[in-house]
């Protein structure tokens, strides 16, 4: 891999500068992993570019998806760095789930490594949002106010292709409301968290990583539905179980009605 210009990045063909994504993608896994990862999940640049849909664009807005494909990656990458942080900085060998939550300054590393994967989530959702609106439109997404709200607009239409990932602009406005926004408006839970030395129950230590986790598993049903393909699942809770079963076995009135029901609640 070598250093290049800006002038020259711009200037490469589609197939080089994909390579180029994939390779560095690639690199940061085997640096992390090593070499011989048996099977472990790779997801690429490429993955995307070559489907039936997005191959068949002209190659300027390929190149505009690869990039906006590349930087989604990259930001699901940066959250998965930061967990490999909270492992060798907070859940080493000395840790022990009750004397280590009493330390203070255990739990500022803890809240930072968290703080950021919070707002990492949300950054990768926004990304993705783009991600959609180009594939289909060829602009990305815009909105004066909320980009959640002008993505459900789009979204929610039956006749939208896309419109199988409703499950996660749901869990997008269920992670904004109860983790995302008290965090970044100034009111973290942290401090009386902090004040309690309680170790945190299993939904606190996991509640910011609930968007990475559905957005992972959008990218199989995202290379189906480019190629042509009805996802044959979905990565749901139970309370979502209806939702799948309406998407591919309802009627288009049907879809459209769960649509409109799935969001009734959410202004």
């Amino acid at each position: 891999m070598h250093q290049v210009r800006q002038a020259e990045l711009e200037e490469l063909p589609v197939s080089v500068l994909v390579q180029r994504m994939d390779e560095i993608l690639q690199g940061s896994l085997a640096e992390r992993y090593g070499v011989n990862r048996n099977g472990f999940p790779e997801n690429l640049v490429s993955d995307i570019i070559t489907t039936k849909k997005v191959s068949g664009y002209p190659e300027a807005l390929q190149k505009k998806i690869a990039h906006i494909t590349f930087a989604y990656l990259v930001e699901l990458e940066l959250n998965s760095v930061s967990s490999g942080f909270a492992n060798a900085i907070l859940f080493t060998r000395d840790y022990d789930e009750k004397t280590s939550w009493l330390s203070s300054t255990f739990r500022l590393r803890e809240g930072a490594i968290r703080q950021y994967q919070i707002v990492s989530s949300r950054i990768a959702m926004e990304i993705f949002m783009d991600l959609l609106h180009c594939i289909e439109t060829g602009e990305r997404l815009e909105s004066k106010r909320s980009k959640l709200r002008a993505f459900r607009k789009w979204l929610c239409d039956t006749a939208n292709p896309f419109h199988y990932f409703a499950h996660v602009l749901l869990e997008a406005y269920r992670f904004d409301r109860n983790i995302r926004t008290p965090e970044v408006h100034g009111t973290p839970r942290l401090p009386k968290r902090l004040l309690l030395l309680q170790p945190p129950s299993f939904e606190e230590m996991n509640d910011a990583h609930r968007l990475t986790k559905v957005l992972l598993g959008c990218w199989i049903p995202l290379r189906d539905l480019l190629n042509g393909e009805q996802p044959s699942y979905m990565q749901i809770s139970d309370a979502e179980k209806c939702w799948f079963s309406v998407y591919m076995n309802g009627s288009e009135e049907e879809i459209g009605e769960r649509l409109s029901s799935m969001f009734e609640s959410i202004e």
